[in-house]
């Protein structure tokens, strides 16, 4: 119980674009992986820590490897927003949660970080900038480090920025290698493996949902974001967003 009251805490006290919805999926996800005997926790993007410490409060034993050049540089509607270096901030925020012990800030691009990465990942949550460019860099660069039962997740990729859904359309929709796809507020999440008969039922459907769910986002018609938001929602409940959570919606 400790741990979901820091989650609470320090979802309000840090500054962001997270909820506690999105973050509880993280720490749960966190929790999920840190079972698996191989692998490491990655976030790309980290900006002042929010979920940085979500995945830090669930991972156990196993470190958080945060990579962010911390230049203060965001996404903005299509474009880029600028504020100033968040280095400082991010590791004072960590130490308020007690975790700065258990996180490795890596502070390059992802590219650059990507390019002496080495280990495998079980946990891979991608929420750098949000052009197509790269999302689908962060994605091609980090996605196949990504082990067996491994989870993987973009933020902000559910009927938000262009670059995280034209990601989860070409390749987490498209792809045969996850076994499990859903939606946690804003974030789309897949779990790699092959898919039993019935999680190949329930993958056809929710698939299908996303699909036109991104694609009625595009158009301008009332009652778009109650059909959106609460309809398809409903629809796409599943292990994170069930009971208690469910009122989050």
């Amino acid at each position: 119980m400790k741990k979901i009251e820091d989650l609470k805490i320090f979802l309000k006290l840090v500054d962001g674009w997270l909820s506690f919805h999105e973050g509880f999926f993280l720490y749960k996800a966190s929790v999920e992986v840190s079972k698996l005997n191989r692998g490491e926790i990655v976030e790309i993007g980290s900006w002042l820590g929010k979920s940085t410490i979500c995945l830090a409060i669930g991972s156990g034993k196993s470190v958080v490897y945060a990579v962010d050049p911390h230049k203060g540089e965001f996404s903005k509607g299509n474009g880029l927003g600028k504020s100033a270096p968040t280095f400082k901030e991010f590791v004072s925020n960590l130490k308020k949660a007690n975790v700065n012990e258990k996180v490795v800030p890596i502070v390059k691009t992802s590219e650059d970080a990507a390019k002496k990465w080495n280990k495998k990942i079980k946990l891979l949550f991608i929420d750098g900038l949000h052009d197509i460019k790269h999302a689908r860099e962060d994605y091609d660069l980090w996605s196949k480090f990504l082990i067996k039962d491994g989870i993987i997740a973009l933020h902000d990729a559910f009927c938000g920025h262009v670059g995280p859904e034209k990601v989860v359309l070409e390749s987490f929709l498209a792809s045969a290698f996850y076994k499990e796809i859903g939606v946690v507020g804003s974030i789309i999440y897949a779990k790699k493996g092959k898919p039993n008969l019935w999680e190949k039922l329930n993958l056809f459907r929710t698939k299908k949902l996303i699909k036109l769910a991104l694609i009625l986002n595009k158009k301008e018609f009332r009652f778009k974001f109650f059909l959106i938001h609460r309809i398809f929602k409903l629809l796409l409940i599943n292990k994170y967003t069930s009971s208690n959570m469910l009122k989050r919606i």
